[in-house]
């Protein structure tokens, strides 16, 4: 019975998500929020390889625009830097930013609370905002990049520390598609 409450807490959570996660409407198109779920992955301290966290998308279709939220604990933030990988392609959504600030949303180390959510129509730039960059913010880098590619695989956020003294956990991250079904 834990189990299933997990999985059902997991999933309204991911729901949530979608409507956080909100892309613009294109016709014909789907949305769906894909989520690491709560996985509190450490961030090695001054490591330029950092850590991966991978989503697997097993819906076929072509990206019409992505939405990137992360939740994200680290008591220095200006040391990390983010990226979103899909094959070889990658565009940095984050690094650098926020001076000494904590964190990157805020609330407990899973996937409930605020994230920071990663939005190319976003109003605020990432490089503008200030922790724990609760709500939407534009990426470093345009995430139209993906627009055109495949849904289906895996896709990975790449978090680094590349400086120093503190460490932290990249506790959960979602990935919102708006994307045309293919059969």
């Amino acid at each position: 019975m834990r189990r299933r409450n997990a999985a059902t807490a997991l999933t309204v959570a991911a729901v949530g998500m979608l409507a956080i996660l909100a892309v613009p409407s294109v016709a014909g198109a789907k949305s769906k929020a894909f989520s690491s779920g709560p996985i509190n992955r450490p961030i090695p301290n001054n490591d330029p390889v950092g850590v991966f966290a991978p989503v697997g998308v097993g819906k076929k279709g072509t990206v019409k625009d992505v939405n990137v939220a992360v939740r994200i604990s680290h008591p220095n933030v200006s040391q990390l830097s983010l990226y979103l990988f899909k094959g070889e392609k990658y565009v940095r959504l984050a690094s650098g930013v926020g001076g000494a600030g904590n964190d990157f949303g805020s609330g407990s180390p899973d996937c409930a609370g605020t994230f920071t959510i990663f939005d190319g129509a976003a109003p605020t730039f990432i490089q503008t905002g200030s922790p724990p960059f609760n709500g939407g913010f534009r990426p470093s880098e345009s995430l139209a990049v993906f627009n055109g590619d495949k849904t289906k695989g895996t896709w990975r956020l790449l978090a680094f520390d590349d400086a120093g003294g503190t460490s932290g956990l990249v506790n959960c991250w979602v990935l919102g598609l708006k994307y045309k079904r293919q059969k």
